[in-house]
């Protein structure tokens, strides 16, 4: 794992360059899926993760945007969780969060890979797999809304130190919708 020591030697010695020139706060965007590897945290201001967490199974059964809600809310929980043990293990416990993107497609199950937005997913397991294609999906602007609403709640009952989000894609024009599934 000598790639892995040298990389990591590279990242520190990068950064105390930079803070010998830059006296602003500063961050890495490590993806939901490997933010637990970067050996240097303890050398940054946040911790920058790209937050495109799954947030549910596709199986998972809903009634009403309320149970939905909770589901979304079950699914941050988790995230959380995971984050917090590792910043516990590795004594980063009071070091903030930052999500240096977060974005989800305007289709139906864009909470159960909210990475993908064009192609298809093979998702779930056995007698639950199934195929999304993600094009072909119904448009559901509701589903995002309640995974950041559910985000707003989790973070604000459970007092997490989240600093900020970056969105992925936002935009104020409506002639985006048809052609960018993330606005």
């Amino acid at each position: 794992n000598n790639r892995r020591i040298q990389s990591a030697l590279h990242w520190r010695q990068l950064i105390k360059k930079v803070r010998g020139q830059y006296d602003g706060i500063l961050t890495y965007a490590a993806n939901f899926d490997n933010y637990f590897e970067v050996e240097f945290w303890d050398e940054l201001d946040f911790i920058g993760i790209n937050a495109y967490f799954g947030l549910r199974q596709a199986y998972q059964k809903y009634e009403n945007d309320a149970q939905f809600l909770e589901l979304m809310k079950k699914g941050w929980d988790a995230a959380f969780e995971d984050i917090n043990t590792f910043r516990r293990q590795q004594q980063l416990i009071s070091k903030p969060l930052l999500f240096t993107e977060l974005g989800y497609i305007n289709r139906k199950g864009c909470t159960v890979q909210p990475w993908q937005g064009f192609g298809y997913s093979v998702v779930g397991y056995s007698y639950y797999e199934s195929l999304i294609r993600w094009t072909k999906e119904p448009y559901n602007y509701q589903e995002r809304t309640l995974a950041m609403q559910a985000l707003y709640d989790v973070v604000n009952e459970q007092n997490i130190n989240l600093e900020g989000i970056l969105y992925w894609k936002l935009t104020s024009h409506d002639y985006h919708l048809p052609y960018e599934p993330f606005a």
